[in-house]
């Protein structure tokens, strides 16, 4: 049974690629794991929750500046983006209604410890960049502010967690401190259908009670 099976996933490897939604689904249907890091452990719901239920007392600043992740404009095609050229730490892969998420990660080094680089496409679309910064309790998260402000040209220094910062065009960077890791996400607006693509994934009727849950927990834990 086994050659059977690594017989099987080679032929889907060699049809749609590692990277693929049908390489993953492949191992769930068979309730296998995939030779693939995963790059989220919890739900992808928390991720995406912050750019439609605003966190409670999160405040909002504006930047001149574009924001942009890394060297990637938002929408851009996943083959097109060359993140693919690099042999990726981490893959996780959803299939969400008619829709397709695909998480590829990376982790560097950062100021004073380790850094996730995380993005997200939605249907090989470009829709989110997220760095996250594990064990935050011995980090100095003035360093990583002081960066951010200064790209941005934030002159309130009062802002410690659980801020968004919006440029002209309306996409949106949410700066958050769990208390035990810091995720800076950005996110972009721009594009009316991929956005109300997203926004269903948040309607009741489109999700199992486990993601009604995990929208309620969102709303907490974010």
């Amino acid at each position: 049974m086994k050659f059977i099976f690594d017989i099987h996933r080679l032929i889907i490897r060699a049809l749609f690629g590692k990277y693929s939604i049908q390489y993953i689904e492949f191992h769930r249907r068979r309730n296998a794991r995939p030779d693939i890091t995963p790059c989220l452990k919890d739900h992808y719901f928390p991720r995406f929750a912050p750019f439609f239920m605003k966190p409670k007392d999160s405040k909002l600043v504006r930047s001149s500046e574009e924001i942009i992740f890394k060297d990637i404009s938002f929408l851009k095609n996943l083959r097109a983006s060359g993140i693919l050229n690099h042999e990726p730490q981490c893959f996780s892969c959803y299939r969400i209604g008619e829709d397709v998420l695909k998480v590829i990660g990376y982790q560097k080094e950062s100021h004073d410890g380790k850094l996730r680089e995380n993005y997200y496409f939605v249907n090989d679309l470009f829709t989110m960049g997220e760095f996250g910064f594990p064990d935050v309790q011995h980090r100095d998260i003035q360093v990583v502010l002081k960066d951010l402000f200064e790209k941005y040209g934030i002159e309130d220094r009062s802002l410690v967690d659980n801020f968004y910062i919006e440029d002209p065009q309306g996409s949106l960077i949410y700066f958050v401190n769990t208390g035990f890791s810091l995720y800076i996400r950005y996110f972009n607006q721009d594009n009316s259908d991929l956005y109300n693509r997203i926004e269903k994934w948040f309607e009741p009727s489109f999700k199992t009670s486990e993601e009604l849950k995990a929208k309620s927990k969102s709303r907490v834990d974010l």
